[in-house]
């Protein structure tokens, strides 16, 4: 990737989690697996708040799934990726 296409990914990322904030619902189902337990895990607890840091699953249409939150999802993905980017905030171009 160009450096131009990385700063913009980034900022797409986090213009995204504004964008899915602003959802009335904002409910992510991924399948049971350990790869996505590990994976939901992790966004868990990267969230630095008092949120429960279980995994929870549900019976959706007769399958067991995970269920999380799509905000935290980008946003844990948008962090991850600037982090090995060697990025910060003020270094994203402003999209509107």
């Amino acid at each position: 990737m160009t450096t131009a296409e990385t700063l913009y990914l980034a900022a797409f990322m986090r213009r995204l989690s504004e964008r899915l904030s602003n959802d009335g619902c904002n409910d992510l189902y991924l399948p049971d697996t350990g790869e996505n337990r590990k994976f939901v895990q992790a966004v868990l607890e990267f969230q630095e708040d008092d949120t429960d840091t279980d995994v929870k699953t549900v019976q959706n249409k007769g399958v067991k799934q995970i269920i999380t939150n799509n905000v935290s999802v980008v946003d844990y993905l948008a962090s991850k990726f600037m982090e090995d980017h060697d990025l910060e905030d003020e270094d994203l171009p402003e999209i509107t």
